[in-house]
């Protein structure tokens, strides 16, 4: 049979359980457009088409009678070429061998294209082997086996392979009978018309690339690197599709989370910005599934730079706007799935901020509408019409989106709003759906990193409930992922950034089981490290209050190991940077709250040097300064205890100078304040209000809590403030 012959371009060959892959490749197959330049081309295999179509996928349309006999072999037949979709699966199905002996018999092995997409190739291990038996034997026409084969072309998809573009450009040139680079390569001059032809399309095609390349022509050299990855992927978008809309999937991707990953912030932001504005006066019923969703991501990824930059404020604005735009477009399209998916996203980031600003009430109602709408879309997945945005084809992401939620949830629930009954199985199934998401994609870094954030959560709760051995394991665990992912990717800062949070996490952990000198020591590398990213990124006000935080860990673990030169190095070091990071922005709680911790500690070291009266006079100005803050502030994570920790120094102080009614007062109001609470009250906590307690001569009370503490393994060896972390990443 000649190639003009053939009815279907190519059979593609799977294992059930892959199909979301099938349909990914047919889809990018059949709106893949071969570059002009190559259409007509004579090649070995016939004259390069224009597209690549039909494609003949989905074997569930042959009448079931016949699906493995004459119907399913003469489509077959009528296939110029075969793609094997390479697993673990396929490598044991049937059907799949089944299809590539009788290709074979007719078309030989030099038609037959892989594609891995799980799995190891010659692994030795049967049950990780990804190529089915039946590629390795070519086959005559009387189905005898004739020997080994070893043609064949194989693109690996798998991130630790050629990835998602390059594998599926692979499939194309092997489809076409071109070479590789003829695909990826320009000329310097045929790279230009296309980027002149982009930006006749639209603004954004120069306007975005130029921000970024002056941004990146200024900045240092992983900025410079960030750059070159743009130029390769907008050439890529520009072959494959020559579409706009293709630029913008990878500004918005490869692009901005490489100058992420840099620590290039200002590069970034200009990025978005120029997005954004490409958006503007889009006409939103106009837009297609993937359009919508490049036009909401792309409004959120500036609100999420602006709020990585200290303009929470304006990052709140703008994750409003998105919200009012997604929820318009659920209005009107509620049985889409990429509205649904959208506006489940949205909330995610208006509930985050609200939770991260102190506003437990909107970050709740935010929470709660985002888990009910993806259990709405996972009951219902057969009643809606699919999207078509590129990652709404990944078959756990759904699922994944649920583990995601429940894990925001319970936390604001384990803390601020005080319910650890509700909190803990969420928790727990949290953790179990990540871990499951985890080993269905192997190897992929975002799913690690989800369950390292699963672990980080979920360790904090562990805490506040008294199950320190539990949260120990989840920290632990977390430290163990991402000493795999800083090995993988030793440039990714963002990386780096939850890495130290989690040697911060074992060092709060040693700190309340008594280990001072552990403790010491997690929090140390931890200061240390922050120094690497502030220094990468002095704009990051994200960073500066991170390491703001560590270094104040470090000097108060210093100070009650006697360290006094440490400690005094280490807080003049954080209150430094913490001043910094508030005048950029003040609105995040867990910075005012180090800024009050920072004022604790350095009253104490004035007591030590004499200077009982400035001590005084600061506490007593933290303590206006905590009169004025909002009745949300006291539930954040963390700040009740310092807020309590800050009454017992002055009351103390109080009392040493005789003044025991004013010292009574300043105790009883810190008092009221962890009995009244609604929020979960932590154990260290209830180390201050048993404090309290013995410094008001209710010994009985104190006797009580410091038991219930003593049982769960809890070890506060003085009367003095023992940090706790927020628990927030």
């Amino acid at each position: 049979m000649s190639v003009t012959e053939f009815r279907y371009k190519a059979f593609i060959s799977y294992s059930h359980a892959d199909k979301a892959w099938a349909e990914w490749l047919l889809k990018s197959l059949e709106s893949y457009r071969i570059p002009k330049n190559l259409v007509g081309r004579a090649t070995e295999i016939g004259e390069v088409p224009a597209r690549l179509a039909p494609i003949f996928r989905d074997r569930d349309e042959l009448p079931a009678a016949h699906r493995l006999t004459d119907r399913l072999f003469e489509a077959l037949r009528a296939s110029e070429f075969l793609i094997v979709l390479c697993s673990p699966n396929s490598a044991k199905s049937k059907l799949v061998n089944r299809e590539i002996i009788e290709f074979k018999k007719t078309h030989g092995d030099g038609r037959i294209l892989c594609m891995i997409v799980d799995g190891v190739p010659f692994a030795d291990d049967p049950e990780k082997e990804c190529f089915p038996e039946a590629l390795l034997h070519s086959f005559r026409a009387d189905g005898s086996r004739g020997g080994l084969s070893a043609e064949g072309l194989a693109a690996d998809i798998r991130a630790e392979g050629d990835g998602r573009s390059m594998g599926l450009l692979k499939i194309v040139a092997g489809l076409i009978g071109v070479g590789l680079n003829d695909l990826v390569r320009r000329d310097e001059q045929r790279r230009q018309r296309n980027m002149i032809a982009v930006a006749a399309a639209s603004i954004v095609g120069m306007s975005v690339m130029g921000a970024l390349t002056y941004e990146a022509s200024t900045a240092r050299d992983a900025a410079k690197q960030a750059q070159k990855l743009a130029e390769a992927k907008t050439q890529e978008a520009i072959t494959n599709k020559n579409d706009v809309e293709d630029l913008l999937k990878f500004m918005m991707s490869e692009s901005y989370y490489s100058l992420l990953a840099a620590g290039e912030l200002s590069a970034a932001e200009n990025l978005t910005r120029k997005t954004v504005e490409f958006f503007k006066n889009k006409d939103l019923n106009s837009l297609s599934d993937e359009g919508f969703s490049r036009m909401t991501g792309s409004m959120l990824k500036l609100g999420q730079t602006l709020d990585r930059k200290g303009e929470s404020d304006r990052a709140k604005e703008m994750f409003d706007k998105t919200l009012v735009v997604s929820r318009r477009y659920y209005e009107h399209h509620p049985m889409r799935e990429a509205a649904i998916f959208r506006l489940q996203n949205n909330l995610f980031f208006t509930g985050y901020l609200a939770l991260r600003q102190g506003h437990f009430v909107d970050a709740e109602r935010d929470y709660r509408e985002r888990l009910a709408l993806i259990r709405k879309y996972r009951a219902n997945t057969s009643q809606y019409v699919p999207g078509d945005a590129a990652h709404l084809y990944i078959p756990t992401v759904w699922l994944e989106r649920e583990a995601d939620a429940l894990m925001g949830l319970a936390s604001l629930l384990a803390g601020p709003l005080g319910n650890l009954t509700e909190a803990l199985p969420m928790h727990a199934r949290s953790v179990e759906l990540h871990k499951q998401i985890a080993s269905l994609r192997e190897n992929d870094n975002d799913s690690l990193t989800n369950l390292a954030s699963a672990y980080h959560y979920a360790g904090h709760t562990y805490v506040n409930a008294g199950e320190f051995e539990m949260a120990e394991d989840a920290f632990k665990a977390r430290l163990s992922l991402y000493d795999e992912l800083t090995t993988r990717d030793p440039e990714n800062y963002r990386i780096y950034r939850r890495y130290l949070i989690s040697l911060e996490n074992l060092g709060s952990l040693a700190r309340i089981r008594g280990d001072l000198s552990e403790a010491l020591s997690f929090q140390k590398a931890a200061a240390e490290g922050y120094d690497i990213l502030v220094a990468k990124d002095p704009e990051n006000t994200m960073w500066l209050g991170n390491s703001a935080q560590a270094y104040y860990e470090l000097a108060n673990m210093a100070l009650q190991l006697e360290q006094v030169p440490l400690a005094t190095h280490a807080l003049k070091k954080s209150k430094a940077q913490i001043t910094e990071a508030l005048e950029r922005d003040n609105s995040r709680t867990i910075r005012r709250l180090t800024s009050y911790r920072v004022a604790v500690l350095e009253a104490e070291l004035l007591v030590r040097g004499g200077n009982t009266a400035d001590a005084q006079a600061l506490l007593a100005k933290t303590i206006t300064a905590l009169d004025h803050e909002s009745d949300g502030y006291l539930r954040s994570n963390g700040a009740l205890t310092q807020y309590a920790n800050t009454h017992l120094a002055q009351g103390k102080l109080l009392a040493e100078s005789g003044q025991m009614e004013a010292a009574r007062m300043v105790w009883s109001k810190a008092m009221n304040a962890l009995e009244t609470t609604t929020a979960t009250l932590s154990p260290d906590g209830k180390s201050k209000l048993a404090q309290i307690y013995t410094a008001m001569g209710d010994q009985g009370k104190a006797e009580h809590l410091l038991a219930q503490l003593d049982g769960i393994g809890f070890r506060d060896s003085s009367a003095r403030y023992f940090s706790e972390t927020s628990g927030s990443e």
